[in-house]
């Protein structure tokens, strides 16, 4: 809703703020009321638009702050507006980082390593990631890395020499994110031996 002063000021706010504020035609409002109304309508665009954000999917506390910073919002509304959330549990880095390495190891069959690396580019902490990698057992990792090597075999079965193909496997694995250790006793599960 555009509001325009006597003076040629003009102020856009959302709906929401204008009739909460239960402003009309003609009111007068000091200099005072004109820089609450600015604050409380930067302070409702910004949780509008991390609730907007949130109700697509869960995200780190650190990447649904750039993304509002990159929508230009004032800093310490945003901060302001990442603790509020934080308060009220939509933020949660600890069980955000567990769900993401369920969802990638489950569904992508991502090795840790991998995982860890893209929750680190998401802004994850350090020890936050660890926490969350340390409830993924390696034994899971193994089962998981031998499922897939066990497909990728299949689609490697033209290939005649046996080093070109354990090489190619052992390429996918770490590709998938899968460290040395894992990928190692998979290729021996495999049949594989050295």
């Amino acid at each position: 809703m555009k509001i325009e002063f006597l003076d040629g000021e003009t102020l856009t706010v959302a709906k929401e703020i204008a009739l909460d504020r239960g402003l009309r035609a003609n009111d007068v409002l000091t200099e005072e009321e004109r820089e609450d109304l600015r604050l409380e309508n930067d302070r409702f665009l910004v949780r509008s638009s991390a609730y907007r954000a949130l109700a697509r999917r869960p995200h780190l506390k650190a990447e649904l702050r750039r993304k509002l910073r990159q929508k230009r919002f004032d800093e310490g509304i945003i901060e302001e507006t990442l603790e509020d959330l934080d308060r009220r549990g939509y933020l949660n880095d600890e069980e955000f980082a567990e769900r993401y390495f369920e969802e990638r190891a489950l569904g992508k069959q991502m090795g840790a390593k991998k995982i860890a690396q893209e929750l680190l580019a998401k802004g994850a902490s350090r020890e936050t990631v660890e926490r969350a990698a340390s409830a993924y057992p390696e034994k899971d990792q193994l089962e998981r890395a031998v499922a897939l090597g066990e497909r990728k075999l299949a689609r490697l079965a033209g290939e005649k020499d046996p080093l070109m193909r354990k090489a190619k496997l052992s390429q996918f694995l770490y590709g998938k994110g899968y460290d040395y250790d894992t990928i190692g006793e998979a290729l021996h599960r495999l049949g594989f031996d050295d």
